[in-house]
């Protein structure tokens, strides 16, 4: 009888705790934290991770977890571990209502608070910190200092409203031990030594360099006189000593050091006028020499070209080659005696040109800038020119280490790629040491790699659907998938155009087997195809699909052991396998119903530190071994949810109109009553259902509803994935979405009558179409939608300057030919045209800063049920984006969305702006937003 008691007890205690949850709500957003920017140290001792609110200040965790250590430090951001795991630097953020309130006084941006640098010992327990800071370097090999550049010293204190809150910058939350007060009359750069805690400054730095292992800083200073002086210094570390390596009057820029500590490169103009001429100097630290290695004048440049100041100047990582760009010399202009409102302005658009008019002008600055990839030999002392104003784009590899470059010409197929996708390129294989070129594939529309012994060149083709090599040292080429019984190519794609590959995992050592992957399995091959082709994971019989982890990117080959990520292609669940690349052998670690993610290994130890997620769990950080039954949790910010009502998720069949077995997913309320009738919103893109496990963050949208707040509030919410063919999107979409909410209509618990539809982009077209063939959905939201494909196929996609014809006849919108050929079905699948059998009342977002699909396109669906008398609304937020990016918008329309939905689909009161909408003299003062009675 007692233990009854108790466990009526214990059930009521739960119903009394569930029914205190709440829903969801707009006001959660602000101070709802994410976990961002996961570190961990080099020997797996310390991790650090940012904890950061949605508006406002957050924190940086700093924790070793094994000795259970934890501190946390406000408005800490962007650390970097020591790589000796002695110590961590990071910045320190202003308090964000400092800021604000700066900036609402107009205080300038220079005059305003700036960030500080703290340096944190593990051993000694301690902080130090520097203020006012611009930016600071930490060297990957062996950080033997900190290096940081201040901002100008601000000379009068700017006076706010916010005084009381100006001496908090100082005082935190973590006691600093020690605070380094660094006047300045300029910008100062320092260097401090976390060893000895010595800093040594100098000031009037424009910019400086260092290599990896902590051995020398190079910077440049330059004195404003009549006559700007360069200086260039070079500073030893070890010694703590500088010297002069140059001085002269002009101007020096583009300062670098290699990785090794062995030698400076920089660029000087002397010219006190413009146009600019550059020459690039060469500094060995060894020999202690400085020599001019490439200019117009010494005849080691082609005839009428210098040294680009815009290009970025590298060395390899070898310390081998010194990597530049040269332009072709810029010309003094005429001046001009034309007033502004004297010049003629226009665009001539040309059928001859390569690019379009909008292209051109989106790749104006880029184009001005143009440079050409020039190496320099430091043994041999050469300079060789690897582009040209052909080969206008060149990758060099494995760090610039590599004998070889890929150049690649495209421009003068460019026409082409207004309608052809992969465009059409050439692909040369460049000699670095000599400059010879060889192209090695045609007018193809894929690309080519290089082994890392560079024994081999191999590609994917996308026309045979194979992986070929070449020999380098032969010229014999091989097709070594064409004796494997599976396929290379996307088995999913349902596009008209060619099926992409999945990609490869890399080589072994001695480039004698490459990995290659299809939809599940990694195969071993042979490049010769001399040698029988091995599957080493076996994933397809149990529906895994397997992919390597690489953890460090300094390592070129495949691993003994490859940490394989694993995901069950039917049950959704995800994890990890460990594969001997060797002897085959697969280990299973983890499979689980999660997602994971974030994985990252410690340079030197064991240690991992990874998360994982589902739709009821937030992903916390955890730590540990590759046992992830042993795990330790590090953060908890699941709880968050523990005051709100959440929901589940589950996967969810049909059999479409087509025929076809679907899947999808249904989110439910919590506490879901089958007895009860809820109202249900249809949300869908492309495919979902591998989701299954995602997480989503109660936070402003940028075009799509937010799951969590949705399902909190009462809504089922369902997912349908959808199958394409060729020439019929709409109807494809109808086949797949109508059939799914139809089959879900069946269900007691599904008000048949107060069913939303949601979709943006590709989805709010579908949503525009779908409603001129069915009246199943009682409100409908479409954000950004195509409505009218036979003029936005002729239009542009202003974000590149792009046509839009490619994703009509080859990709998303799956047209599969011209307008020409294929008129009608243009016109079957544009909604506008059916405009008048709209009965869904409609909301669409199109914002005429959307620069992906014209909104004209929303307009023309506008005016069209405008006239009709349909209730339609368009929101148009001023210079936004495609999704939108100011986050006062994403506020605006997530509050908006809800209350279209709740008007419809619950029975709520409308708020103004959907009864009354809102005139252009109320902008900004009144935006309807507020409820009606």
């Amino acid at each position: 009888m007692k233990a009854i008691y108790y466990l009526l007890l214990i059930t009521i205690s739960t119903v009394s705790f569930s029914q205190t949850k709440k829903a969801l709500n707009h006001s959660v957003y602000d101070n709802w934290k994410t976990l961002q920017y996961s570190k961990i140290s080099d020997d797996g001792n310390w991790i650090s991770y940012e904890i950061n609110p949605q508006k406002g200040d957050g924190k940086l965790f700093i924790e070793n977890p094994i000795k259970n250590k934890k501190k946390y430090f406000n408005r800490g951001y962007s650390a970097k571990f020591s790589s000796n795991s002695d110590f961590i630097a990071f910045k320190v953020k202003p308090i964000s209502d400092s800021l604000h309130l700066q900036k609402l006084n107009k205080v300038k941006k220079d005059k305003q608070y700036k960030d500080s640098i703290f340096i944190r010992y593990f051993k000694e327990n301690s902080t130090v910190k520097f203020s006012n800071i611009k930016k600071f370097g930490v060297p990957n090999k062996d950080s033997k200092f900190v290096v940081f550049m201040h901002n100008k010293e601000i000379k009068n204190k700017p006076i706010t409203k916010d005084t009381a809150k100006t001496d908090s910058l100082i005082k935190d939350t973590v006691k600093v031990e020690k605070i380094n007060k660094i006047k300045s009359d300029g910008t100062k750069l320092c260097v401090y030594y976390p060893s000895t805690k010595d800093t040594i400054c100098n000031k009037y730095v424009n910019e400086y360099d260092y290599d990896n292992y902590s051995n020398f800083i190079s910077y440049i200073s330059i004195t404003k006189d009549s006559l700007d002086t360069s200086i260039v210094y070079l500073f030893d570390a070890n010694k703590k000593t500088q010297k002069i390596i140059f001085e002269k009057q002009g101007n020096a820029k583009n300062i670098t050091l290699d990785t090794r500590g062995e030698n400076i490169a920089f660029i000087f103009s002397g010219d006190t006028a413009k146009p600019y001429k550059y020459s690039l100097y060469y500094y060995s630290i060894k020999h202690d020499k400085l020599k001019i290695i490439a200019d117009s004048i010494n005849g080691n440049l082609p005839i009428k070209y210098d040294v680009s100041p815009d290009a970025n100047l590298y060395f390899s990582e070898n310390s081998e080659k010194l990597f530049f760009g040269i332009r072709p010399a810029p010309k003094k202009e005429k001046e001009d005696s034309l007033l502004e409102d004297e010049r003629c302005r226009v665009d001539v658009w040309s059928w001859t040109d390569n690019y379009l008019m909008p292209q051109q002008l989106n790749k104006l600055k880029a184009e001005q800038k143009r440079s050409y990839l020039t190496s320099y030999n430091i043994k041999t002392k050469q300079v060789i020119q690897l582009g040209d104003t052909l080969i206008k784009s060149v990758r060099v590899l494995n760090k610039g280490n590599s004998k070889y470059a890929i150049g690649i010409v495209s421009e003068i197929y460019a026409k082409s790629m207004s309608w052809e996708v992969p465009e059409v390129k050439d692909y040369y294989l460049i000699n670095t040491e000599n400059g010879n070129k060889k192209i090695i594939l045609s007018k193809s529309k894929f690309g080519f790699y290089i082994s890392p012994k560079e024994k081999y060149i191999y590609w994917y083709s996308l026309q045979d659907s194979a992986w070929f090599t070449q020999s380098i040292k032969t010229g014999t080429i091989k097709n070594i998938t064409s004796r494997i019984n599976t396929k290379f190519f996307n088995e999913d794609n349902d596009t008209p155009s060619l099926p992409e590959k999945y990609g490869h995992a890399g080589w072994t050592k001695d480039d004698k087997y490459v990995f290659i992957y299809d939809k599940y399995d990694i195969w071993k091959i042979n490049p010769n195809n001399n040698v029988t082709a091995t599957n080493i994971t076996n994933g397809r019989k149990t529906n895994l699909e397997f992919r390597y982890k690489k953890f460090d990117r300094d390592k070129i080959f495949v691993e003994d052991n490859m940490l394989l990520t694993a995901f069950n292609n039917k049950t959704k669940q995800d994890g990890y396998y460990l594969l001997n690349s060797k002897t085959s052998k697969l280990t299973k670690l983890t499979l689980e119903d999660y997602k994971f993610y974030d994985i990252k290994k410690a340079k030197n130890s064991d240690i991992y530190m990874w998360r994982k997620m589902a739709f009821n769990k937030y992903p916390d950080l955890e730590y540990g071994k590759l046992d992830f039954s042993a795990s330790t949790k590090i953060s908890n910010l699941d709880k968050q949810r523990d005051e709100f009502l959440w929901g589940s998720v589950e996967l969810t069949s049909w059999v479409s109109y087509s025929g076809d077995t679907l899947e999808g997913l249904l989110y439910k309320p919590e506490n879901f009553d089958e007895n009860k009738k809820y109202p249900m919103i249809v949300y869908f893109y492309e495919k979902y259902s591998d989701d299954l496990h995602n997480f989503f963050t109660p936070k402003p949208i940028r075009s799509v509803i937010n799951f969590s707040y949705y399902v909190s509030n009462g809504y089922l919410l369902f997912i349908p994935n959808i199958k394409y063919g060729t020439g019929h999107p709409g109807d494809d979409a109808y086949n797949a979405i109508v059939s799914g909410t139809k089959k879900l209509m069946q269900n007691k618990w599904v008000d048949n009558s107060k069913i939303g539809i949601q979709g943006q982009s590709w989805g709010g077209y579908q949503v525009a179409y779908l409603i001129t063939k069915t009246n199943i959905y009682s409100a409908a939201m479409a954000g950004a939608p195509v409505s009218n494909m036979t003029s936005a196929y002729g239009g542009i996609r202003w974000g590149t300057g792009m046509s839009r014809m490619f994703q009509y006849e080859q990709t998303q919108s799956r047209i599969g030919g011209t307008l020409w050929e294929k008129q009608d079905l243009y016109i079957k699948n544009s909604p506008v045209f059916f405009a008048d059998k709209v009965n869904t009342p409609l909301l669409m977002m199109h914002n005429d800063g959307d620069g992906a699909v014209p909104w004209y396109q929303g307009i023309e669906y506008f005016v069209a049920l405008r006239r009709l008398n349909k209730p339609v609304w368009l929101l148009n937020y001023n210079g936004d984006k495609h999704n939108l990016s100011r986050r006062p918008n994403m506020v605006d329309l997530t509050v908006r969305m809800s209350q279209f939905f709740d008007t419809y689909l619950k029975g709520m009161p409308a708020a103004d702006w959907i009864k009354n909408g809102v005139k252009a003299v109320n902008k900004g003062k009144n935006n309807g937003i507020k409820l009606l009675n």
